[in-house]
């Protein structure tokens, strides 16, 4: 696990969101992709919290990933909730293929970050 180091305590809804999105990652990498490996990433940029898991198990096959898209039409379960969560709070969740595995970001706006930016 990696994490930005002295993280300002996020709001309660993107902390749950993130917490749901890893939750159900994990249990995506352990029940799909046949890995003991999970790396985790935690960011706060000034603007937005950022998520990263990757996996180093078999991978999603070409055709899902690709029907996946900004939408998740094709996908299972697991993964339309996770976006829809994360867009219900403006923001956005990015699939990828990893050689070997599958990296999976989620990316939340965080409250007030353009009125900091610019006073």
């Amino acid at each position: 696990m990696d994490f930005t180091p002295e993280i300002e305590r996020l709001p309660d809804t993107i902390a749950m969101a993130l917490f749901r999105v890893l939750q159900e990652s994990l249990t995506n990498a352990d029940y799909h992709s046949g890995t003991s490996q999970v790396d985790v990433c935690f960011r706060r940029e000034p603007e937005a919290a950022i998520l990263e898991i990757r996996d180093y198990g078999r991978g999603m096959p070409r055709k899902l990933l690709d029907c996946i898209g900004p939408t998740s039409r094709g996908s299972g379960v697991g993964l339309a909730g996770m976006r829809e969560r994360l867009n219900e709070l403006k923001g956005g969740l990015e699939i990828e293929a990893a050689d070997p595995g599958t990296k999976l970001q989620a990316i939340l706006l965080l409250p007030g970050w353009a009125a900091s930016a610019h006073a």
